[in-house]
């Protein structure tokens, strides 16, 4: 029995997605779901607030163009990194207080909308150069900093379950909470090099596409 549960605690990365491919399939299918919504909430805005944030973006593209920005990239560095950590910060202590089980998919569902929302304002009022501007200025650091915060989701999900359910002198919970400290450090890292793309390289990028004439 000990030789069983040394080689649960002790199983690498891909036995550990596999185990939890249920929680995946769940959180990606809630993601998904929110950036549905995200991008159909475009088309409820009303005209005012549409306008505001199309005059906000042409200023902030033309301030690219010229070379100039209202926030500095390291500012903008920590933003970011501040917002996130404490977004993962809050996960992470929500897991073993079982909290999890509701924050998880929250954040999930909400960081879909916000990109949903994002991509969906950019095609609605720019069409094509819209896109060119979510494909510069949105994926790349969602590419890296999306599937990090799914594997905390599941993470802290999959922790909140095991607390639920844990038989006392079963298996070590301190061996187990190390283990999820771990997952959710290293996904920490992933979503810091995101913020530091979309802080440093996104908007030089966006500025190649923003000297192409007014958006």
């Amino acid at each position: 029995m000990r030789r069983t549960r040394r080689s649960s605690r002790s199983q690498g990365p891909a036995r550990y997605l596999s185990a939890r491919a249920g929680y995946f399939a769940f959180f990606i299918a809630l993601f998904v779901v929110g950036v549905g919504f995200g991008a159909s909430a475009v088309r409820a805005l009303g005209d005012a607030h549409q306008a505001e944030l199309v005059e906000y973006l042409e200023v902030y593209l033309r301030g690219l163009s010229a070379g100039g920005r209202d926030i500095p990239a390291n500012e903008l560095w920590q933003q970011a990194v501040a917002a996130n950590l404490r977004t993962i910060g809050l996960l992470w202590a929500s897991g073993p207080v079982v909290v999890g089980l509701l924050l998880a998919p929250a954040v999930i569902f909400m960081r879909g909308f916000v990109i949903g929302f994002a991509v969906g304002f950019l095609s609605f009022e720019f069409g094509l150069r819209g896109v060119l501007l979510a494909l510069l200025g949105v994926f790349p650091q969602n590419l890296v900093a999306v599937p990090a915060i799914l594997v905390i989701g599941v993470a802290t999900t999959s922790f909140s379950v095991y607390v639920l359910r844990r038989k006392p002198h079963k298996v070590s919970f301190g061996a187990e909470l190390a283990s999820y400290t771990v997952i959710v450090l290293a996904m920490m890292v992933l979503v810091v090099a995101a913020c530091t793309f979309e802080a440093y390289v996104a908007p030089v990028l966006m500025r190649l596409l923003a000297g192409y004439g007014r958006v």
